[in-house]
């Protein structure tokens, strides 16, 4: 909590048809956590008459980057490509 304005002894609700309100003023907490995607990469090797050139290629990219989260609402708070960090053939690759 950063302020309020809520009495320190308490509220008594002895008045009939009287609203009382108070504000409150909170900070939103924040956490780091993992995003991950992958992808599938097929390739295919031919000829301009159809036939196969070389046998398909085949491989599953994974992409994974730290991000942001706020505990408030769930949702990412960092700028989308701020920092990149990609499996490629089990090697990881960093761009920030």
């Amino acid at each position: 909590m950063v302020s309020d304005d809520y009495p320190q002894n308490g509220v008594f609700y002895d008045q009939d048809k009287l609203i009382k309100m108070y504000e409150v003023h909170l900070k939103h907490g924040e956490k780091m956590d993992f995003e991950q995607r992958a992808v599938k990469e097929v390739i295919y090797y031919q000829y301009d008459n159809g036939q196969l050139a070389k046998p398909t290629y085949k491989n599953k990219l994974s992409f994974r980057r730290i991000v942001k989260i706020d505990q408030v609402t769930g949702q990412n708070i960092m700028e989308y490509g701020k920092r990149l960090t990609v499996l490629i053939l089990g090697v990881w690759f960093h761009q920030s």
